[in-house]
C-alpha cells in the first residue's frame, strides 16, 4: 500500500519540481508530431540564446478505478538511488529523489541522472533556442518529462489531464554578478598556499594573489547581447606595485574549462601593459557568444606590496570593477553598458619597535641588531631610526640596524608576529644580550611596556643572567606600534667596582702576607745569632 501511495505521491508531487507561476507565453514552439493530447510545458525566465532539450522520460498511465495517474517506462531501468521500475512496469520514487525539505521539487542530482541515463536522442521531443522571457512548449502528450538546457542541467515535470499545463521556472539570473559561491565570491586574496578569504597580512615586498571571479551571462536583463567584460583595478594606484596577471580562465556549466593558455582555441583577453584594465572577449566574429551563460570567469593576478603602503589602521584597501559591452545590432562597435559591480579585498602590513635602555631607563645609541629581514633606511633624522623592510636582494638593503641618540628602533612593513633578534655589538662599555630577543609586530590598540629578563656576557665571557625591572614608555605618534621591546644593557664589568671593597681587600691581604714573611725572616735570623 505505501508503495501505490508513493507512486500516487511521485506522480503528483514532481509536478511542480521547480516552481509553479502563471504567465504569459512570449514565445511557442510545437513538436513536430503534436499530440491530442495538446499537454504543454510552460519555461518561465527562460535565458536568451540558450537551448532547452525537452525529453518524455516516462508515460501517464491513467487508473479509472482509483483516479490517479501513474508513470510507466518500457525499457530497464539501471540500478540508482533515485528511482525503482515495479513488476507492472511503474515507476516509484525514492526519498533520494525529492528535494530535501520539500515534496515537489526532484533533487538536482536525480535530474541529472536521469539526463545521463534515460534523456536520448529516441525520447527528445523538442530543443529550442530561447528568445528570452517565458517560453511554451505545446502539443505534447500526458507523461514526465525532462527540461535539459546549458545553464542550470536539468529539471523534471509531469503533465497530465489534471494538470495538463505544467510550469518550471528557471533558476537563472539575467545580469552577470560577482560568484554567490563563498570561496570565490568577487575579490579576494591569499598568500603562498593559504585559501583565498577577504584578506591578509604581509610583509612589504611580499606577493599577494587577488581572484576575481564572476557569473557571467550571454545577454542581460534588457535582452542585450553582451559583447565582452571590462575589469577595472585600482592596484597601481594603491601602494602595490609589480602587477602580472596569473591566467583568465573559463569554467562552462558541465565543467569544461577554457584558459588564456589554450593552444588552439584560447581565452582572448587584452590590457595596458599586461595589466587593467582587462577586456575579455565573450563573441566570436560573427558575434555568437563563445561560451554558455552561467560560465564562471576568473581572473587571477599578483602584485607585490610596496614600500609606501598604509602601516596598520585601515590597511591597503584594493577595489575591483567590472563592468560590459554589448553588441550593437547595426554592426558597430560594442556599446558600453551603465552596469557596474565592485568588491574589496585588504592587505595589511604592521610595525615593531624595540628601545635599548640601560638599567637605569636611559636611552644608549651605538646598539648594532641582526634582524631576519632585509630593510633599507626610511629616515634617520633626530635620531629616530626608522626602516622599512623590502625584498631580499634589494640594492642598498642591510640586516643590520644601530640605535640612535633615543634607542629606538622602528621597522615599518612587517607581517603581524613574534621575530627573533641578536644583538651583534653593545655600546661602548656596557655587556653584549646573549641569545634571542623577542619583538613582536601586531595590530595596533594595546599599550604594553615591558620589564627585561636578559643574559649577558661577562668581562671573561661567561653567561651570566639577570632580572632588570627597567621600564619605558615609548611612544611614537606617526609609526602605529602596538608592543615594543626593552632591551636593557648592564654596564662593563659585573666584579664590584665604585662603592663596594673592590680589588683592596686583594692588596691589604697581600701586603699583610709579605709583612709577615718578613717578620718571620727577622725572628729566625736573631735566634740563630743567639744560639
Amino acid at each position: 500500500m505505501k508503495k501505490i501511495k508513493r507512486l500516487f505521491a511521485f506522480g503528483l508531487a514532481l509536478i511542480m519540481c521547480l516552481g509553479m507561476a502563471v504567465t504569459a507565453s512570449a514565445q511557442t514552439e510545437t513538436p513536430k508530431e503534436v499530440s491530442e493530447d495538446n499537454a504543454k510545458i510552460v519555461i518561465n525566465n527562460a535565458s536568451k540564446g540558450e537551448t532547452y532539450s525537452v525529453y518524455k522520460i516516462f508515460d501517464a498511465t491513467y487508473n479509472e478505478t482509483t483516479k490517479a495517474f501513474a508513470y510507466t517506462y518500457a525499457g530497464e531501468i539501471p540500478e540508482n538511488e533515485y528511482f525503482a521500475k515495479a513488476a507492472s512496469g511503474a515507476i516509484t520514487a525514492t526519498e533520494a529523489a525529492i528535494e530535501n525539505g520539500t515534496t515537489d521539487k526532484l533533487n538536482a542530482d536525480a535530474a541529472e541522472w536521469l539526463y545521463s541515463n534515460i534523456a536520448n536522442d529516441d525520447n527528445k521531443v523538442i530543443e529550442v533556442v530561447s528568445e528570452g522571457e517565458a517560453l511554451t512548449i505545446e502539443g505534447l502528450e500526458y507523461g514526465y518529462y525532462l527540461i535539459h538546457s546549458s545553464l542550470n542541467g536539468g529539471g523534471a515535470l509531469a503533465v497530465n489531464s489534471t494538470n495538463p499545463t505544467a510550469t518550471m521556472n528557471e533558476k537563472n539570473t539575467k545580469n552577470p554578478g560577482w560568484d554567490p559561491e563563498p570561496e570565490g565570491s568577487g575579490k579576494t586574496v591569499k598568500t603562498g598556499d593559504a585559501a583565498y578569504g577577504d584578506s591578509v597580512n604581509v610583509n612589504i615586498g611580499e606577493t599577494v594573489t587577488f581572484h576575481l571571479n564572476i557569473t557571467t551571462q550571454n545577454y542581460d536583463a534588457a535582452d542585450k547581447q553582451i559583447a565582452n567584460y571590462v575589469f577595472s583595478d585600482n592596484a597601481l594606484q594603491q601602494h602595490f606595485t609589480n602587477i602580472q596577471i596569473s591566467s583568465v580562465k573559463v569554467t562552462e556549466p558541465g565543467g569544461t574549462v577554457h584558459t588564456d593558455k589554450d593552444e588552439t582555441n584560447p581565452v582572448v583577453y587584452s590590457g595596458v601593459n599586461g595589466t587593467f584594465p582587462i577586456t575579455v572577449e565573450w563573441v566570436d566574429d560573427t558575434n555568437a557568444s563563445k561560451y554558455k551563460a552561467n560560465s564562471k570567469l576568473q581572473i587571477e593576478y599578483t602584485a607585490e606590496l610596496a614600500v609606501d603602503a598604509t602601516i596598520d589602521g585601515n590597511g591597503n584597501t584594493n577595489t575591483a570593477t567590472f563592468t560590459y559591452n554589448t553588441v550593437d545590432p547595426d554592426g558597430g562597435n560594442p556599446k558600453p553598458s551603465t552596469f557596474t559591480e565592485t568588491d574589496t579585498a585588504t592587505v595589511y602590513t604592521y610595525a615593531m619597535a624595540f628601545v635599548k635602555v640601560n638599567d637605569k631607563g636611559t636611552a644608549l645609541s651605538g646598539a648594532t641588531f641582526t634582524l631576519p629581514f632585509s630593510v633599507i633606511p626610511a629616515s634617520q633624522d633626530a635620531g629616530n631610526n626608522v626602516y622599512t623592510v623590502v625584498k631580499e636582494g634589494t640594492e642598498g638593503a642591510v640586516k643590520e640596524v644601530i640605535t640612535g641618540d633615543d634607542g629606538v628602533i622602528i621597522i615599518k612593513g612587517v607581517k603581524n608576529g613574534t621575530y627573533n633578534i641578536q644583538e651583534k655589538e653593545a655600546p661602548q662599555g656596557y655587556n653584549k644580550i646573549v641569545g634571542d630577543i623577542e619583538v613582536t609586530a601586531t595590530k595596533t590598540g594595546e599599550e604594553t611596556t615591558k620589564t627585561a629578563i636578559t643574559v649577558y656576557l661577562d668581562e671573561d665571557g661567561n653567561v651570566t643572567e639577570t632580572v632588570t625591572e627597567t621600564t619605558v614608555v615609548f611612544e611614537e605618534n606617526d609609526i602605529p606600534v602596538a608592543k615594543h621591546a626593552v632591551v636593557v644593557n648592564k654596564t662593563g664589568s659585573l666584579l664590584p667596582s665604585t662603592g663596594g671593597i673592590g680589588t683592596t681587600i686583594f692588596y691589604v691581604v697581600g701586603g699583610v702576607l709579605v709583612a709577615g714573611a718578613g717578620i718571620l725572616l727577622i725572628t729566625k735570623k736573631r735566634m740563630k745569632k743567639e744560639q
